[in-house]
């Protein structure tokens, strides 16, 4: 497994291009682990296993937009509570029971500087 992963992300594992970082997990272990290429190409500092990306709020538009297939599909339901995908999620908030309130909050709305 270890040859196939590392042939498939070799191309960025050079000194001259940005990276990533791939983990596998299995059964609660590390299977894999590794950094390819850079982490910043300025300072010239590789990505490692151990490399934190500061990715900020980048990963509320994925989960929007997986959502919105889902929805689409019709394998969920903006009224379902989250607890039905999410078992164990607590309920530190009444609106966070409903899949309907994180769809709301990353919904594709137009930001005010684009509305005219």
């Amino acid at each position: 497994m270890r040859k196939r992963i590392n042939k498939l992300f070799n191309r960025w594992h050079r000194s001259n291009s940005p990276g990533c970082v791939v983990g596998i997990v299995r059964n609660g272990s590390f299977e894999h682990r590794r950094g390819y290429g850079l982490a910043d190409l300025k300072r010239k500092i590789p990505n490692t296993s151990k490399t934190i990306f500061y990715i900020g709020s980048l990963a509320k538009q994925f989960t929007a937009m997986c959502f919105a297939l889902l929805r689409e599909r019709g394998e969920i339901s903006v009224d379902d509570n989250i607890r039905k995908y999410l078992p164990k999620f607590q309920n530190y908030l009444k609106l966070l029971q409903s899949v309907y309130y994180i769809y709301l909050i990353n919904a594709p709305y137009p930001r005010h500087s684009q509305i005219k």
